[in-house]
């Protein structure tokens, strides 16, 4: 036998919950949990709403975070139809929940938690119908508030890599110095001649690891790697680590996250860097 229609699905939920709800030419049922006074919304206009997402089963695959409501464009297919056709229904000020058969949803994709064909179930509040000014304002809140929050976990982590750093080097009795940018070296071999500046052409044998001594990435026994301090080739940490060293020098570069691969995890088939990983490097200056 085929899988029973979702309409089918729905209305026995609705049965189940006892739910009054008026079904949308398009398929979509619409219960209303509370009416709001506010103006309705139209295509092209932006809408501000608290949101959840479920399955019929309760399962929950999706929510705007607490104090962090969800913008967009009604019309526009930012997001599926049964969002963009339910909250059209709404005033501003409504608290509704939304019953979308799979078509209106995710059709026969299974996406992450949602298998394929799953009508769903959505808890919409529409809080504010936007202006493009609007619009705009809200998003440089928005912008703002993500970069202060970026800094705030960028300053945590590069003091966590600070302590793992240094608790590194007493393990291996490293007598290292620390740079205003957290990052840490330590000279095992003094250089033939000067230090090396922004605009030197430098080649380096190197083995770069984990603070746990996982190697990830080695030249040795290999041709020295050549490049430009200064020209954004390498990661800062290499870009400003270098200018402590001299040709001919020998030591290590201890460097935090941040001045590394950051909070983005680095695997390309060859190298594999975990996120927020700070990174030790065994150098020698060739040229």
């Amino acid at each position: 036998m085929g899988q029973a229609p979702d309409s089918l699905t729905i209305d026995g939920y609705i049965l189940a919950k006892n739910l009054k709800t008026q079904k949308t030419r398009e398929g979509l049922y619409v219960g209303v949990i509370k009416e709001g006074d506010g103006a309705q919304p139209r295509a092209g206009d932006y809408v501000k709403i608290n949101y959840k997402g479920a399955l019929l089963n309760g399962k929950v695959f999706d929510s705007s975070p607490a104090g962090d409501p969800f913008v967009f464009q009604l019309g526009y297919r930012q997001v599926v139809d049964a969002l963009d056709i339910g909250v059209r229904e709404m005033k501003a000020g409504s608290n509704i929940i939304l019953l979308a058969p799979a078509i209106l949803g995710y059709g026969q994709s299974a996406v992450q938690e949602i298998p394929a064909n799953s009508p769903l179930l959505f808890e919409i509040e529409l809080l504010e119908i936007l202006t493009p000014v609007q619009y705009d304002q809200y998003m440089k809140q928005v912008e703002k508030k993500e970069r202060e929050a970026s800094g705030i976990a960028r300053t945590l982590q590069l003091e966590k890599d600070k302590t793992s750093i240094i608790a590194y080097a007493d393990r291996r009795r490293l007598k290292i110095q620390t740079t205003a940018s957290g990052l840490s070296y330590c000279i095992t071999k003094a250089a033939k001649s000067g230090l090396l500046k922004l605009g030197d052409e430098v080649s380096v044998e190197y083995e770069g690891s984990l603070l746990d001594d996982k190697i990830f990435d080695s030249n040795k026994g290999k041709a020295p790697f050549a490049f430009e301090i200064g020209a954004g080739r390498v990661i800062e940490g290499w870009d400003e680590g270098m200018r402590y060293f001299g040709k001919g020098g020998e030591g290590y570069l201890l460097i935090p996250s941040a001045l590394a691969y950051g909070s983005n995890p680095l695997d390309d088939g060859r190298t594999v860097v975990p996120a927020n990983s700070a990174l030790v490097f065994k150098i020698k200056i060739k040229e």
